[in-house]
């Protein structure tokens, strides 16, 4: 872990380096790439100097429409899927046996696409305030499945029975961020920013659930558990304060 943080250190700092070599023989007018047409790609700085996703998301970018206004999109992806699969030795009496298997699978998946429309304070020096809004739109899904199966026999009779359950909860949400930032830039094409973000969304979510059982005679159990709800609720929240870098070409 030290040596990868030393390693991330020692390749920014050889970045920097040479990105300042390659602005010395540039304009010394230069001083930041805010500029129109500029992209640039924002990564986020945790305490101990690794670089993270900024605010949250996956990756960002911003554009520059011009020297004092920018679009900034971030995109983030997560999912997850885990399987489990359980047998249960027979078990051996003197007139029964009896055995049975299990599987689950569980996993998620979700989006969150965030964008905002930065405005500048001011273009000249290496010191830059600026504000920014926009819409943040989401969706996730959670779900779960089981399978259970049990057998049990005799010289007189045999019987097993399957035993199934799932759940599954859908999201949707959608509403506004607004962030206030400082960004700095150490040399042209590399830049330092911090800012705070505070944000209001709604969310609405649905869930789905059932369970039922069929035995060797063909019945069929619902064991009343098959239901379906609905929920929605209003946050504002407080985004936190970001630190971050960004990298413009």
């Amino acid at each position: 872990m030290i040596t990868h943080k030393l390693t991330l250190q020692y390749l920014l700092t050889l970045l920097i380096f040479g990105i300042s070599l390659t602005q010395a023989q540039e304009p010394a007018a230069e001083t930041n790439s805010l500029k129109a047409g500029a992209w640039a790609l924002q990564f986020g700085i945790s305490s101990n100097f690794t670089l993270l996703s900024f605010q949250g998301t996956t990756v960002s970018a911003k554009y520059q429409t011009s020297t004092t206004n920018a679009w900034r999109v971030g995109i983030s992806i997560n999912g997850n899927d885990q399987n489990i699969t359980g047998l249960q030795s027979p078990i051996q009496g003197d007139t029964f046996t009896s055995s049975g298997s299990n599987n689950s699978s569980n996993g998620y998946e979700n989006i969150l696409l965030r964008v905002q429309y930065l405005w500048y304070a001011n273009s000249e020096g290496v010191t830059h305030f600026y504000i920014g809004a926009g819409p943040i739109v989401g969706y996730s899904r959670n779900h779960y499945d089981q399978q259970d199966i049990s057998n049990s026999s005799s010289p007189t009779y045999a019987s097993w029975l399957n035993q199934t359950r799932s759940s599954t909860v859908r999201s949707w949400s959608a509403g506004a961020s607004a962030v206030v930032g400082v960004e700095y830039f150490p040399v042209r094409v590399f830049s330092l920013h911090a800012e705070y973000s505070s944000n209001l969304t709604y969310e609405q979510s649905k869930n789905e659930s059932n369970a039922r059982s069929v035995d060797n005679y063909g019945t069929l159990y619902t064991n009343g558990d098959n239901a379906t709800g609905s929920s929605h609720q209003w946050t504002l929240g407080n985004g936190g304060i970001y630190f971050g870098l960004s990298l413009y070409f």
